[in-house]
């Protein structure tokens, strides 16, 4: 069930529980399957005089490294020493066994049917309905004991798909500590990569940053450049969402020189795509729109030609955000419908939830408020209810805008406190605009509380200028 899996960072495959580079120039590599038994037989340093009558006699068993056999050396005339040396490789049984409960093992099956795998990237984009269905698979698992690394970071990312970001934690950190005692360095370098993503998405920067840099020095020394790569991207993209743009490009330039035609496709991508996020942010004093246009291009190129939908539905998400930036509402709302209708019937997924709130948002530049409203409450009460907290400040305070236009001054008032109160993941901007905008309507209130938020809002944008 996980042999031949891409690594979580490209540029390795598992084939035989060890992660192996990835030949761009070959053909897709043959696993050998339950039952293929290479052996070599050496009979040397011999005199005979007669024959030497050898024959093996191979038993298979259900493990994965071992197997038996018979061998026969009979009825031979010798004169001197026959010595006959077997070497017995790749024994393999690909059918998944591990000591592990029936429900288990079903619930696994079932992650695994998903999309789910040991990597970061899952290649699929899960529903809201699937993901729940992950849940309750997930909460089988708990509390037993599984020391296969793969199957924990393909547990890892369940969890993560579907919020449990604690439990997805717990995997990563059990998968690394099995690595490390394996010396299986591809994978403990993985499983770091594994625990700075997750740490970045739910704003422990400090954190995140210390395992991306482990993983970038640890790659450094075991010459696996591809990861190094990998590490600094992320690296980049951490200063990146802090507004750090000087550092984000230093990190992206060094992952953009390390790449070349041979690199995985996925770490290409991720470079690509973070470029383009670079280039296009409105803040950036450094912002290129051609540039932007031309990473974001590179990266789609190489995700419709690997046929990766979670890929393609990120980048029309940035596509869509960049869009919007530029005022080209119609070329922005086309990139969020791409990812609506990537999913089937009503379903829905985080991006496709993210997707409709760039919708609201274009709404809302288009003057068409109670459109917008209809929109972001909608999605305020999905994020809510899947647990997706790191979007609901951001949506409040969209719906606080829409709330403020209709004259409704009161009720964005309050969207703007939740606003507040939802900042898991750090956002200068969004805070400064929140505090803002309760301080103007305090201030229009002659609240005694004005000062506290418009200087809490100064103080914001000296820290983005610097």
């Amino acid at each position: 069930m996980t042999e031949g899996i891409i690594s979580p960072c490209g540029g390795f495959r598992l084939v035989n529980g060890d992660w192996v580079p990835l030949d761009k120039d070959s053909s897709e590599p043959e696993l050998i399957k339950s039952g293929e038994i290479k052996q070599s037989q050496k009979i040397s340093d011999n005199v005979i005089q007669g024959n030497a009558n050898v024959s093996i006699d191979n038993a298979n068993v259900s493990d994965s490294t071992t197997s038996s056999s018979n061998q026969s050396v009979a009825d031979n005339v010798v004169q001197g020493d026959l010595t006959v040396n077997t070497n017995q490789t790749n024994v393999v049984n690909n059918n998944f066994q591990i000591n592990l409960p029936d429900n288990i093992i079903k619930a696994l099956e079932f992650i695994a049917n998903s999309g789910i795998t040991d990597t970061i990237d899952p290649g699929i984009v899960l529903s809201n309905k699937q993901s729940q269905e992950v849940k309750q698979e997930l909460n089988k698992i708990e509390g037993h004991d599984i020391q296969d690394p793969k199957i924990l970071l393909m547990l890892g990312n369940a969890s993560k798909l579907v919020f449990q970001i604690d439990e997805a934690e717990n995997y990563f950190i059990m998968a690394k500590e099995i690595f490390s005692n394996n010396s299986n360095r591809e994978g403990e370098i993985m499983c770091l990569i594994s625990l700075g993503g997750l740490y970045k998405e739910n704003g422990r920067f400090d954190e995140a940053s210390s395992f991306f840099g482990r993983a970038s020095n640890f790659a450094k020394t075991e010459n696996l450049f591809d990861l190094v790569a990998r590490s600094n991207c992320d690296l980049g993209h951490l200063y990146l969402m802090n507004n750090n743009f000087k550092v984000a490009k230093d990190y992206l330039d060094k992952s953009l020189n390390l790449i070349n035609r041979d690199t995985d496709d996925n770490i290409r991508l991720e470079i690509y795509l973070r470029l383009g996020e670079l280039y296009s942010r409105k803040e950036n004093p450094d912002r290129n729109v051609g540039k932007a246009k031309r990473y974001f291009k590179k990266s789609m190129d190489i995700s419709n030609g690997v046929d990766n939908i979670a890929a393609t539905n990120r980048i029309n998400l940035y596509l869509g955000d960049f869009e919007l930036t530029e005022g080209n509402f119609q070329q922005s709302i086309s990139h969020y419908n791409a990812i609506l209708q990537s999913l089937p019937g009503e379903e829905e997924d985080k991006l496709s939830l993210d997707a409709k709130i760039g919708i609201g948002q274009v709404l809302f530049e288009q003057k068409k408020y109670n459109d917008a409203l209809v929109m972001l409450e909608v999605c305020f009460q999905n994020a809510k209810q899947y647990d997706y907290s790191t979007v609901l400040g951001l949506v409040s305070y969209h719906i606080g805008k829409c709330k403020l236009e209709l004259g409704n001054q009161q009720s964005a008032l309050e969207m703007f406190h939740i606003t507040l109160k939802q900042m898991d993941v750090k956002n200068l901007n969004l805070e400064l605009q929140a505090n803002l905008e309760i301080g103007l309507i305090l201030r229009s209130q002659q609240n005694t509380d004005t000062n506290q938020y418009l200087t809490r809002a100064r103080q914001l944008m000296k820290e983005l200028k610097s």
